[in-house]
C-alpha cells in the first residue's frame, strides 16, 4: 500500500512528530555548540585552564558514552513518555546545577548529565520512538523528528548570548532549567499522553514491534556478532568524529582560512538548512527505496566540504563548507536510525541504538583531542582536513560495498501507517 500524502501524514501524526522535534530540540542543551558558549565564565569560576577544561569536558563525554551504552535500552520502555520525560527532568536538573556551579566537581557532574541526557539520550529516545512508531513512513518520521537539531542550532546560541548580556551566565542557565521543567516537560507529557502503534504492517506484532532481517528481533549480543554491524560502524563514526573535531577547532580553522569568526558564525544557518533539507529528503527516499540504497551517498557531501576546507579559496567558501557538512549530518541521522530498525527489528531497538550511540559519543570525545594533539605537533588544520577527506571517501566506498551486500535481505517497508 502506498504511503499517505504528506499533508495527511502530518495531520494524522502531528502529536508524535512534534514530540520527536521537541526532544531533539531539547538535546541542544547538552551539545558542544551550546555548552561552549559558557566556557569562559565557567573557567573563571572554577579556575580551570583551557587544557583542564578540555580534559574535563572529554572525560565527562566519555563517561556519558559508557552510561548511554548501559542505559540505552530504557528507550525500549513503553510508553515512550517515561524515558522522554526522564531525559527532560535530567536536563533540567543539570541546567540548575550549572547555574549553581562553585567547584570543579559540580561542573563535572553537570557536564556529564548534560552530555548524557542531551547529546546522547534525547536524540536516542526520539529516533528510537520514531522507528518503532512507524513502518511505511519510518524514514520521513525520523527526518521530521531530527528537525529539532538544526532548530536548536539556529535559535539557542543567539538567545543564550542575549540572556547572558542581560542577566549573566548563572541566570541564563537557571532560565534554561525553568524552560525545560515548566514548558518543554509539560508540553511533551501532553503530546505523549497517547502511545502510537504502527497500524497496518502485516509483520507488526501485538506489541507494535517490527522484525528485522530473517524475520526476527535481534538482541544486542546477536548484533555484536553480526559482520554487517562492524562493517557499518566506522562510516557512521566518521560524522561525529570529524564534525565535532572541526567545530571544536573552529578558531585555528578560521585563522588558517582567513575567515573572520563573525563570518564563520554568520554562515552557520547554511549548516542548519543543509541538515534540515537532507534529513527530510533522505527520509522520503528511505521510505521509497530503503535505507541501504542511500548508504553510498551520505558521506560524499562531507568529503567535498573537507576538500573545500583543505584547499585555498575565497572567504565565502565557508558557506558551502558548512552547508555540505549539514547535508551529510542530516542524511546520516535519518539513514542510520532507519537502518538499525530495518536490519535488527524494533523490539530491542533502544538497546541496539544505545550501544551505537555510546560509540558515536565516544567518537565526539576522541575527535577534538586527536586534532588538538596534531596541532600541537605542527600538523596544520588544512593538512588534517585533507587526510579526513581521503578517509571519508574510503569509508563512502566501504558503504557502497555494504549497500550491495544488503540489497537482497533488506525488505521494502510495509503498511501505510
Amino acid at each position: 500500500m502506498a504511503p499517505p500524502a504528506a499533508g495527511s501524514f502530518f495531520r494524522d501524526n502531528s502529536r508524535w512528530l512534534a514530540a520527536g522535534v521537541l526532544l531533539t530540540f531539547a538535546s541542544s542543551f547538552g551539545q558542544t555548540f551550546f555548552i561552549a558558549l559558557f566556557a569562559e565564565p565557567l573557567r573563571a569560576e572554577t579556575g580551570l585552564s583551557h587544557g583542564a577544561w578540555g580534559s574535563l569536558y572529554a572525560a565527562a563525554t566519555l563517561a556519558s558514552a559508557v552510561a548511554i551504552g548501559w542505559l540505552g535500552h530504557l528507550a525500549d520502555i513503553r510508553p515512550v513518555r517515561l524515558p522522554a520525560l526522564g531525559v527532560i527532568a535530567a536536563l533540567a536538573l543539570a541546567a540548575l546545577t550549572m547555574s549553581l556551579v562553585s567547584s570543579v566537581w559540580m561542573l563535572a557532574l553537570a557536564v556529564f548529565v548534560l552530555r548524557f541526557a542531551g547529546q546522547g539520550m534525547a536524540g536516542h529516545v526520539a529516533a528510537t520512538a520514531a522507528a518503532r512508531w512507524f513502518s511505511a513512513n519510518r524514514g520521513r518520521a525520523i527526518a521530521i523528528s531530527a528537525v529539532g537539531h538544526p532548530l536548536g542550532e539556529a535559535v539557542l546560541p543567539g538567545i543564550a548570548v542575549a540572556l547572558m548580556l542581560l542577566l549573566g551566565w548563572r541566570s541564563t542557565w537557571l532560565a534554561m532549567a525553568l524552560v525545560l521543567a515548566f514548558a518543554i516537560g509539560p508540553v511533551l507529557a501532553w503530546l505523549l499522553a497517547k502511545e502510537r502503534t504502527p497500524k497496518s504492517a502485516s509483520s507488526v506484532a501485538d506489541d507494535g514491534a517490527m522484525p528485522g532481517i530473517d524475520g526476527r528481533h535481534w538482541r544486542r549480543g546477536e548484533v555484536l556478532r553480526h559482520p554487517f554491524f562492524w562493517a557499518l560502524l566506522p562510516g557512521f563514526m566518521a560524522s561525529p568524529f570529524i564534525g565535532t573535531a572541526v567545530f571544536f577547532q573552529s578558531v585555528p580553522l578560521a585563522a588558517a582560512k582567513a575567515w573572520t569568526l563573525e563570518l564563520y558564525a554568520a554562515a552557520f544557518p547554511a549548516y542548519a538548512l543543509g541538515s534540515t533539507i537532507a534529513a527530510y529528503g533522505a527520509g522520503v527516499l528511505v521510505d521509497r527505496y530503503g535505507s541501504a540504497r542511500l548508504l553510498p551517498y551520505v558521506l560524499l557531501p562531507m568529503a567535498v566540504a573537507l576538500l573545500i576546507g583543505a584547499a585555498p579559496g575565497p572567504a565565502l567558501m565557508v558557506i558551502p563548507f558548512l552547508g555540505l557538512f549539514g547535508l551529510s549530518a542530516g542524511a546520516l541521522f535519518t539513514v542510520m536510525s532507519a537502518l538499525w530498525a530495518e536490519l535488527y527489528g524494533t523490539r530491542h531497538l533502544g538497546a541496539v541504538r544505545g550501544m551505537v550511540s555510546a560509540v558515536l559519543v565516544f567518537a565526539t570525545a576522541l575527535g577534538p583531542g586527536l586534532t588538538g594533539l596534531l596541532l600541537d605537533a605542527g600538523v596544520g588544520i588544512e593538512r588534517q582536513l585533507a587526510a579526513m577527506a581521503v578517509a571519508t571517501i574510503v569509508l563512502a566506498g566501504s558503504f557502497a560495498l555494504v549497500s550491495r551486500a544488503l540489497a537482497r535481505p533488506m525488505a521494502s517497508p510495509v503498511g501505510s501507517d
